[in-house]
């Protein structure tokens, strides 16, 4: 699976629209206090309830560990869902196979209210990550994660000019780097996340594309051939002739996954 956001500029997230959300969340957080509701928070929720485990190791310890461990993958997961859509929310079920020295054999969805198969698809590409605690015997455990907005947006960079007609030509690539992402599952099946592609463009032409530095929204892609096959790519692509500005950069960020969705869920 794959999933792309407007180009952006590469260095102008949108901080006004932020600081003018987070005025109204601020005088919406007073009134909530005043009228003894739930107080401001303003990140992203993340909850995970291990409900049910069969095997060595019980669900109490196995629900300490994947909260304590899970937060900040699945938190990352979810913001770059939110993205794409601000107002994203729900829960994922997974079904893990837990190994007894504490290893994810399996990950898989097996039911989400999430409106984004790549967010839910994320979620159990890093559980499959996550180590558990260790148990005389494998472990099947049923585990959902809650993801609710946060009071403050997540900041997203500002669409470029000629946004959307630039994302269209660059999405007649996809199918060619998703040819890339496909060719190294096989020998790596737990690759995945959001790769952002800085472009350097002059009268229209891709001079360069490169990956572009860590920052707001996380690391570098996970795999560096995936990387370098993604880049060759479209360092041939084309795009709509050029309005404005001679010479122009912005990133393209791109979220690759492999989709582990069990039939049942379907």
């Amino acid at each position: 699976m794959l999933a792309d956001e407007l180009p952006y500029g590469p260095a102008h997230l949108r901080a006004r629209d932020a600081r003018v959300e987070h005025h109204h969340s601020k005088e919406g957080s007073r009134d909530a206090r005043e009228a003894g509701k739930r107080p401001y928070h303003p990140a992203p929720g993340i909850v995970v309830d291990v409900v049910d485990a069969q095997g060595g190791a019980s669900a109490a310890a196995l629900q300490r560990t994947a909260r304590n461990l899970g937060y900040w993958p699945f938190r990352q997961c979810y913001e770059d869902g939110l993205r794409r859509d601000q107002h994203l929310g729900g829960k994922v079920s997974l079904e893990l196979a837990v190994s007894p020295s504490g290893a994810v054999d399996r990950s898989v969805v097996t039911g989400t209210t999430v409106r984004d198969e790549i967010v839910a698809a994320c979620v159990a590409r890093e559980a499959q990550h996550l180590a558990l605690p260790s148990g005389a015997s494998p472990t099947t455990a049923r585990v959902d994660v809650s993801l609710a907005v946060g009071d403050e947006p997540v900041a997203t960079g500002r669409p470029v000019p000629n946004a959307e007609p630039i994302r269209q030509s660059l999405r007649g690539s996809w199918s060619a780097a998703r040819r890339c992402y496909a060719s190294k599952l096989a020998s790596h099946p737990g690759i995945g996340g959001r790769m952002e592609l800085h472009f350097h463009v002059r009268h229209g032409e891709i001079v360069e594309v490169d990956e572009a530095s860590a920052g707001e929204s996380g690391g570098r892609f996970g795999d560096p051939d995936v990387t370098r096959c993604v880049l060759g790519v479209y360092r041939t692509a084309r795009l709509p002739a050029p309005h404005g500005a001679r010479e122009r950069s912005f990133v393209y960020a791109l979220q690759f996954e492999s989709g582990p969705v069990a039939e049942a869920a379907r």
